[in-house]
């Protein structure tokens, strides 16, 4: 069963790291001392600058994003993505609900999720170009956009590392924040009809 938290406890989405407006490039923001830095072990924060710079990609990039998109095709993986592109919260409890084991529909949403942040973590870690992943993997922030506004809370009730690679991605490539801007744009009709509805009922 999913708890359910206060939204008083809740704390905001922090952003992961900066882009450089002008360039696109990626670079690691200094933090102040009291800003907590996202460590992903010594190795990789040790060489975080080096990864993180947007080198350009090549072919062995091409080929992993091109087996991502393999992976996709598969039957039962379609049928999946099939059902969370038609799924849309409308509230913390539809998350909550779809995240539950015994939803109908939980396997798909566990599926989708996990393969998107697997994929999304290549580009974090500096396995594949960013740029290149985010831009051929657009569908992971459609998911993003969807679930973004019931993030915190959910992180808060159900997993604290929930749709980090996602949101990594969406603060970090031009791909993916042009992308998630734009899903964003998309889903605020129907949330604020949403609202608008549950004020009218109470």
């Amino acid at each position: 069963m999913v708890r359910i938290v206060s939204a008083r406890n809740i704390p905001p989405l922090q952003p992961m790291t900066d882009r450089s407006p002008a360039s696109g490039r990626l670079f690691s923001r200094k933090l102040r001392a009291d800003q907590p830095r996202l460590s992903m072990g010594k190795h990789h924060d040790k060489h975080r600058d080096k990864h993180h710079k947007h080198r350009g990609p090549t072919t062995a990039d091409a080929e992993v994003v091109i087996k991502l998109y393999d992976l996709r095709r598969e039957a039962v993986m379609r049928a999946s993505r099939d059902t969370l592109i038609r799924w849309t919260p409308k509230s913390y409890a539809d998350l909550a609900a779809i995240a539950d084991f015994g939803h109908e529909h939980n396997a798909a949403f566990r599926q989708v999720s996990s393969y998107f942040e697997m994929a999304y973590g290549l580009a974090r870690r500096g396995a594949v170009d960013a740029e290149l992943l985010s831009e051929w993997c657009g569908e992971g922030m459609l998911l993003y956009a969807k679930v973004h506004p019931f993030l915190a809370e959910f992180r808060a009730a159900v997993s604290p590392t929930a749709f980090q690679n996602a949101q990594w991605v969406a603060e970090n490539t031009e791909h993916g924040a042009s992308r998630f801007a734009l899903f964003q744009k998309r889903f605020a009709a129907p949330k604020a009809e949403a609202k608008a509805e549950a004020e009218a009922e109470s």
